[in-house]
C-alpha cells in the first residue's frame, strides 16, 4: 500500500469498516488543519488536551474508496465515521458510533462538552481512511475520537480473543 512513505491506489472499492471519510479534517502540528485524505506518515495529529501524537501507519487509506457512514451532528461540527468505529461519550467512556443517540455528549479538541443534535445512517462519502496514533486517540473534526474500532456491537474492542472496553 506505500511506495516510498506515499501511499499507492490500485483499485476502487466500497467500505464500511472502521474508518473516517476523506473529507473529515484533523490538525495537525506543523501543516494545520487538512483533511484526512491529505494526512501522511509521521504526521503529528492533535489528540486532545493540546496533544500532538505521529500517525505511524493506517488500517485503511483509500482515496478513491466509496464509504458508508454515519454523520454525527453538534452545534459546532459534524463527523463522519463509520458505525463500528469507536468514539469519545461523557461519562461512557469509548464507544461504538452506531450506540450513540441524540443528546450524547461528545467531546471537543478543549475537552468541553458537545451535545449530539442529529445522526443520519448510510452517508455515501468518497475516501476512508484510520490512522493510528500511539494513544489510540484523534480529535477529528473537532470530535475526540478513537483509532480503534469495536468488532460487535458492544460497548468493548475485541482484539485477540481479549475484551477491552
Amino acid at each position: 500500500f506505500f511506495a516510498g512513505g506515499e501511499p499507492i491506489f490500485t483499485e476502487s472499492v466500497q467500505s464500511s469498516i472502521g474508518c473516517f471519510s476523506g473529507s473529515t479534517k484533523v490538525t495537525t502540528k506543523n501543516k494545520g488543519t487538512v483533511m484526512m485524505r491529505e494526512l501522511v506518515l509521521g504526521d503529528m495529529v492533535h489528540t486532545g488536551g493540546g496533544i500532538y501524537e505521529p500517525v505511524y501507519t493506517f488500517g485503511h487509506y483509500n482515496q478513491i474508496a466509496w464509504g458508508t457512514f454515519l454523520r454525527i451532528e453538534t452545534s459546532k461540527s459534524s463527523l463522519e465515521i463509520t458505525a463500528d468505529h469507536m468514539v469519545f461519550v461523557r461519562n461512557s467512556g469509548f464507544i461504538p458510533a452506531m450506540m450513540l443517540v441524540i443528546g450524547d455528549l461528545l467531546i471537543d479538541s478543549n475537552m468541553e462538552v458537545l451535545v449530539v443534535e442529529s445522526i443520519t445512517s448510510n452517508v455515501s462519502a468518497l475516501g476512508v481512511f484510520a490512522p493510528f496514533t500511539p494513544s489510540g486517540m484523534l480529535i477529528v473534526n473537532g470530535i475526540l475520537a478513537s483509532t480503534y474500532v469495536s468488532f460487535e456491537q458492544s460497548p468493548s474492542v475485541k482484539m485477540l480473543g481479549v475484551n477491552f472496553s
